[in-house]
């Protein structure tokens, strides 16, 4: 991320509702600005996927929810990629990061990922901490496990391992589900995180966990 916000056009809220949707009544299709297909996944399927994953696959649910959740935020950095691209007539890596953090967050409420609050504090340092509240599942249904979690922190992983060209991993440190206000996760190379694996297995507190991370090497 480097041109400054001044070098470039000013484009306005590329998700804009008005502008970003598009309906085909005779098809029953709804595409994007882009046009790509849309469709809406409610929260009772994620709840019912997380349900018999965790019946066919018990301990290895949150691994298996976490890769599913990673091939979709590979696919939907990709996507984002390409389209705020072309709209803002420059790369994703020539746009300030400012403007990056911007666009993905609107991409986050349009798409009901939830709303996203990214903390590039400690990016030096090899960390990015990333809160989201309202992930995924609506407030009507409530996560019957942690492991619904899984599918944001794979998500999370995937879109910006896809950003960054860099394999990164994402621990999750706050959970919606467990009470929290929001959910919290930070995202770091896959090394680090398995450094301190068992203080993360021990669940401990977020701060804690971000500690440890900034005395391991980047």
């Amino acid at each position: 991320m480097q041109a400054s916000a001044s070098e470039l056009p000013l484009r306005g809220n590329y998700f804009a509702e008005a502008d970003y949707l598009r309906q085909n009544l005779p098809s029953g299709t709804l595409e994007n600005r882009a046009g790509a297909r849309m469709f809406a996944l409610p929260d009772e399927l994620l709840v019912a996927l997380s349900n018999t994953v965790m019946k066919h696959r018990g301990e290895r649910c949150g691994e298996v929810l976490k890769s599913i959740g990673r091939g979709w935020g590979k696919q939907a950095a990709e996507q984002f990629s390409n389209e705020l691209s072309g709209f803002h007539e420059r790369r994703l890596d020539e746009q300030p990061l400012s403007l990056f953090a911007a666009d993905l967050t609107a991409a986050f409420l349009h798409h009901g990922w939830g709303r996203l609050q990214l903390d590039f504090s400690r990016y030096a340092r090899g960390l990015l901490l990333v809160e989201v509240f309202h992930p995924f599942l609506g407030e009507e249904v409530k996560p019957t496990s942690h492991s619904v979690e899984a599918l944001m922190a794979g998500f999370l992983s995937g879109m910006f391992t896809q950003f960054a060209g860099v394999e990164l991993d994402c621990v999750q440190t706050a959970c919606r589900a467990r009470g929290e206000q929001s959910s919290r996760f930070v995202l770091t190379v896959p090394q680090r995180l398995q450094a301190i694996k068992e203080l993360i297995e021990s669940g401990r507190a977020h701060d804690e966990i971000v500690a440890a991370l900034e005395k391991r090497p980047a």
